[in-house]
């Protein structure tokens, strides 16, 4: 698990993944259609990319791994992680509260023409809080829940494991309540820093205007 970890970590950081270096494996496997590992195989090495162009990824990330990210590795001192891990406490997370309120008030708000609230307003309101949202809005008359999850757009980008299963979580949870008709959810991406973040995803907005 743990080397793992690292080479999933190199391989998207060295871009080992992009479809220049790998081929379209959706659209690949997507034609193909393989009933078994075996088909797959096949029909990859026959069309797509060939044993040996495989075998030259792994010698050149390695030779990533050997020359760039170990002797990262061994560079890091105690200083570090403490600076780190202050960083990660305090910094980044004031910075996403900041977010998730510039959001609230100068996008959600403004452009959909609907009330949202942040969800800390009821904090112990489980009926919120198992939706993994971050702001909501209630109309009462519509019989009308919408839940809004914000989310850096590093986060829909990232191939860290993690990461990937922290959305996936977050996604399915949406999914489950929206097939149990309690409401429509979404999850806005956010760039920038310093009170200048921008959605990504912005068309969103005009479908959540629209309900």
């Amino acid at each position: 698990m743990g080397k793992n970890t690292h080479l999933n970590s190199a391989v998207a950081r060295f871009k080992f993944n992009q479809k220049s270096r790998i081929g379209d494996i959706n659209e690949a496997i997507s034609f193909a259609m393989p009933m078994n590992e075996k088909e797959w195989r096949d029909y990859y090495f026959k069309n797509v990319r060939s044993e040996g162009d495989l075998k030259k990824l792994g010698s050149e990330l390695y030779q990533k791994i050997t020359e760039i990210v170990i002797p990262e590795i061994r560079s890091i001192t105690e200083k570090d992680c403490t600076d780190f891990i202050r960083e990660l406490i305090i910094s980044k997370s004031f910075e996403g509260q900041r977010a998730r309120f510039y959001i609230l008030n100068f996008e959600l708000i403004a452009k959909t023409g609907k009330q949202f609230r942040f969800l800390p307003d009821y904090p112990n309101d489980y009926k919120f809080r198992t939706y993994k949202i971050d702001y909501y809005h209630v109309d009462e008359s519509k019989d009308l829940l919408i839940g809004i999850k914000a989310q850096p757009i590093s986060t829909r980008q990232s191939q860290e494991p993690h990461v990937r299963k922290a959305l996936e979580e977050i996604l399915d949870t949406h999914k489950s309540w929206e097939a149990k008709e309690a409401g429509h959810f979404f999850v806005l991406y956010y760039s920038g820093t310093k009170d200048a973040w921008k959605i990504e995803n912005e068309e969103i907005l005009g479908e959540i205007a629209s309900l």
